[in-house]
C-alpha cells in the first residue's frame, strides 16, 4: 500500500511506534465526514454542499473521508459536481 488516510491531522506522515517507522504514508483526514455534519442545527441537506466547500482550505490537501455505503451518491451528484463548477481550473483534482 502506498498511503492510507485513516487518521486525522495536518500534514502527511509516516507513523513511527517503539522506534519502528512504518513505510505506509499516511495522509491525514482534515474535513469532517458528512455523518458528523448533518444533526448540528447549523447543518441540513440544504446547506450541506456549501458549508463543506467554506471549509476548504487553500494551499493545502483538503481530504474529506468518504463513507462509500452511505456517502458515494451525495458525494458524487452534489459534491464534486458543485466544486467542479466553482473552481473549473482544477476539475482533475477531484476524484
Amino acid at each position: 500500500m502506498e498511503y492510507s488516510s485513516d487518521t486525522r491531522g495536518r500534514v502527511p506522515f509516516y507513523p513511527r511506534l517503539n522506534g519502528r517507522t512504518f513505510k505506509t504514508l499516511q495522509i491525514p483526514t482534515n474535513q469532517p465526514c458528512i455523518e458528523e455534519l448533518i444533526g448540528p442545527d447549523f447543518v441540513n441537506n440544504d446547506n450541506l454542499v456549501e458549508y463543506q466547500i467554506s471549509r476548504l482550505h487553500i494551499g493545502i490537501p483538503n481530504v474529506v473521508t468518504i463513507h462509500a455505503e452511505v456517502e458515494v451518491e451525495y458525494i458524487e451528484k452534489n459534491l464534486i459536481n458543485s466544486l467542479r463548477k466553482r473552481f473549473p481550473w482544477a476539475t482533475n483534482t477531484f476524484h
